[in-house]
Order: structure tokens, then C-alpha cells, then sequence
């Protein structure tokens, strides 16, 4: 069970609640001033002759040996870089907003974020090229040149879309076309029954145009009715039927 016991703190003399009995200073903070207190005297009591300082940055107490005394001034290599860095200001060009960065950057710092980084890189470029796509001038950089063929993803999706599926077997566009569902009765007779045994039927005969309007989902007897019109059976040379 808490305490809740009203105690004062033997490091900055504030008051708070002892939730504990082993509960002596009010924070974290103070009891590591507490530890370094302590440990500095243990120093003096072996006979060295550092000396206590406060970190310019944090606040904090730390024991410095007596060669440092002079130049000492932060606990840490972290607190000297942070205390040593000048910050500027500048203001986005994208958003608007200001934002600030550290004086190091003050050549390269323009964009308050990434985003508005990406922003700011899409109209950005030397070379002109001309979209596949929509046919629109774009520009970007040298360096795309081999990459780049359409000004926007809106056109590349356009483009890919187009061109799928492309599959080198009828398994392939078989599936394609049954994970989107359909693959469901034959276009000619109609038959729904046993949807497993339905394929498909390239119209034009040419098994690379994979287009949506050159597919046709047919029972086994329709598929081999079209086939047989399309390639008259022989045998021995003369035609059947």
C-alpha cells in the first residue's frame, strides 16, 4: 500500500508525496546530484584534488580533475555539441511555414520537411522529355534519362494497365482473370455448373494479345467449336466433315 507521506527533498528542499518508504529525494534528477556529491567527497577523502563543477548545459555535477579545472565547462561531448550549435531560421517555400536548422546547414537547409523536399523536387529539371503517355513536356534531370518515360505514376499506372496481363501461358491468364472473378459461365452456351472447367479463348487466335477484349471464357465443347472453325481438321491431306 502507498504511503502518500508528505517528506522534504534533502537535495533541492522541495516537498512531495513518499509513494514508498525507500523514497528519500523527490526525482531522478536529485538523486543523481546526491550520488555525484557523495562520490566527489569519497575523491577528496583519498586525497585528490579535483574539483565540482556544473555543466553550462544541463545542470549537471561533474567531478573534473585538477589539469581541467580551467577549461572545463560541460559533463559530456553530447552537451558541448548542443550548447555549441547556432541555430538559424528560414521559412519554407513549399508550406510556408519557418523552421530552423543548425548553422552548418545553412547553404543546403530550404525545405522544413521531406515531404516538402519531394514537393519541391517535382518541377525541378534541365533536360525536356516527352510523356509515352499523355504525350505532355516534362522536365527532369540528365541523370533520368534512361529512367524517365512518363510525367507522372498516374501515367505509368495508365501505360501498365494497358499492357496487362501479359502472361506466357493460358494458366497464367486463367488465374489472373479467376482471382478477380471472371471466371464464372461461357460466354456462348451459357453453362455455370462447373466453373472449375471453364478456360479461356484468345478471339483472334494470337496467344500474346493478352487484352480484356480479346479474352473469352468458354466451356470445353464452344472452345473447340470456335478452334475447329477456325483450323479446318484433316486426315491424310483431306478435310473432315
Amino acid at each position: 500500500m502507498p504511503l502518500n507521506l508528505v517528506a522534504d527533498c534533502p537535495v533541492c528542499g522541495k516537498e512531495f508525496i513518499k509513494k514508498k518508504a525507500s523514497n528519500v529525494y523527490c526525482s531522478r534528477e536529485c538523486a543523481g546530484r546526491h550520488n555525484v556529491a557523495i562520490a566527489l567527497q569519497r575523491k577528496k577523502d583519498k586525497g585528490l584534488k579535483g574539483q565540482e563543477m556544473k555543466c553550462v548545459h544541463c545542470g549537471k555535477l561533474f567531478y573534473v580533475a585538477p589539469y581541467r579545472i580551467s577549461e572545463a565547462q560541460f559533463c559530456s561531448l553530447r552537451c558541448k555539441a548542443l550548447h555549441e550549435q547556432t541555430l538559424d531560421s528560414a521559412i519554407c517555400p513549399i508550406c510556408g511555414k519557418s523552421f530552423t536548422f543548425i548553422h552548418s546547414r545553412l547553404n543546403t537547409a530550404k525545405y522544413c520537411s521531406r515531404t516538402c523536399y519531394y514537393k519541391g523536387q517535382l518541377k525541378k529539371g534541365t533536360v525536356e522529355f516527352i510523356c509515352k503517355e499523355c504525350g505532355k513536356t516534362f522536365l527532369t534531370s540528365p541523370s533520368h534519362k534512361k529512367i524517365r518515360k512518363y510525367c507522372s505514376k498516374e501515367c505509368m499506372w495508365m501505360a501498365k494497365r494497358k499492357s496487362r496481363p501479359t502472361f506466357a501461358t493460358n494458366g497464367g491468364m486463367r488465374n489472373y482473370m479467376k482471382s478477380r472473378g471472371k471466371i464464372k459461365e461461357c460466354q456462348d452456351c451459357g453453362y455455370s455448373e462447373h466453373p472449375e472447367i471453364l478456360g479461356i479463348h484468345h478471339i483472334d487466335f494470337n496467344h500474346e494479345n493478352n487484352m480484356p477484349d480479346n479474352i473469352a471464357v468458354l466451356c470445353p465443347n464452344c472452345h473447340s467449336v470456335r478452334h475447329a472453325k477456325h483450323t479446318p481438321h484433316t486426315i491424310d491431306g483431306k478435310l473432315c466433315g
